[in-house]
């Protein structure tokens, strides 16, 4: 019968051996041997199902019917039957591997073809359950919380990700997950703790992590924790980068010594840094002009004023900022017929302004 191919031979033979056969394995072998004459030959595809259907109730994790079948469904279009098809296979699979794919197939499924978000959401959970780093279910699941704003869902999966990573000694691997769980936490979530608990376990896989320094010091910043803030923004610092951004971290570090630490000189110090990256920040010039005035150095505050007046401001901002180099003039060099010019120009700029026409005219009765 296989020589001249007669495939419906084959099978009514096999069928008569199956009502005589007593030996469990030998049953089993011919249904197969049936399944697959039905689905090879005779392209029967319902006649095949029946076969490993009946396979499958003696052993029902036959891995060869397992398969007879799944391929049966897909053939059929019966895509719910064969997802829970792969379901079965991984549940039964000895292999780890065949487990996973078959999950991940299963998955994959439930996704492009069923369009069943819920449930490839689910397996593909499973998947990471077991190999929480898998190159292909983690990123498809990324995706697809991201596209449904699964914002709780994708900071645990960042999380978990970071755990494995951290189990793998991955320290930087590690530090960026947990970050992005804490951004995750911070900005979609709302969740300020939660993210400050994500913070804290990147820097302590990777106490130099960038991001997360900066992180921590928004924090801290928001908390009034302006000693907590002011180390992160230190130690962010001495990790370098780009001159801008350095400038902007380090202004803010000037601002918390100058407004909140009391420490005018790291204030000065992180000020000048801040303008050696960004000439042109009127806040850092600002801050420390009032630093140099109060610690009557006349000159850095009369060279910060002069920068702020070449920045080429709005009228407004100009005549404060002439007024107050009148006033460093005036008050700290004693130069009254400088102080008197400048004084002047502030009026040009304000005509009217009181304070002004006050100090002028009593500088005009000394002089």
């Amino acid at each position: 019968l296989q020589k001249v191919g007669d495939a419906r031979g084959l099978i009514d033979l096999y069928e008569r051996r199956r009502h005589v056969a007593t030996d469990s394995a030998d049953l089993l072998q011919l249904q197969l041997r049936i399944g697959d004459l039905h689905e090879s030959k005779l392209r029967d595809v319902m006649g095949a199902l029946t076969a490993y259907e009946g396979a499958l109730q003696s052993a029902p994790d036959l891995y060869p019917a397992l398969q007879g079948q799944l391929r049966c469904y897909l053939k059929l279009g019966d895509h719910l039957r064969a997802r829970q098809t792969y379901e079965a296979i991984a549940q039964t699979a000895r292999d780890p591997q065949t487990a996973l794919k078959a999950m991940l197939d299963a998955a994959k499924l439930a996704r492009d073809v069923e369009h069943n978000q819920t449930a490839a959401e689910a397996l593909f959970q499973r998947v990471l359950a077991y190999e929480p780093l898998h190159p292909e279910a983690g990123p498809a699941l990324e995706d697809m919380l991201a596209r449904k704003g699964g914002s709780d869902d994708l900071a645990k999966l960042h999380e978990r990700r970071g755990e494995a990573k951290l189990a793998q000694k991955d320290l930087l691997a590690a530090a960026r997950e947990f970050y992005d769980a804490a951004r995750i936490s911070l900005d979609t979530l709302k969740k300020k703790d939660q993210a400050i608990a994500m913070v804290d376990r990147a820097l302590m896989a990777m106490p130099s992590f960038p991001e997360a320094l900066e992180l921590k010091g928004l924090l801290a910043l928001e908390n009034q924790d302006y000693v907590e803030a002011a180390a992160a923004f230190a130690v962010r610092v001495q990790q370098g980068g780009e001159p801008r951004a350095l400038a902007k971290l380090n202004l803010k570090l000037g601002g918390l010594y100058h407004d909140h630490l009391n420490d005018m000189t790291r204030a000065a110090a992180h000020l000048q840094t801040a303008l050696s990256g960004d000439p042109g920040s009127v806040e850092a010039l600002e801050r420390l002009a009032n630093i140099h005035t109060h610690g009557r150095n006349w000159t850095g505050a009369a060279d910060c004023m002069r920068r702020l007046l070449e920045l080429d401001p709005s009228l407004q901002v100009k005549a404060k900022h002439t007024l107050a180099l009148a006033r460093i003039t005036d008050e700290g060099f004693g130069d009254i017929a400088a102080a008197i010019t400048l004084y002047r120009k502030a009026l040009e700029l304000t005509p009217g302004d009181a304070v002004t026409l006050d100090r002028l005219a009593t500088l005009y009765e000394r002089t």
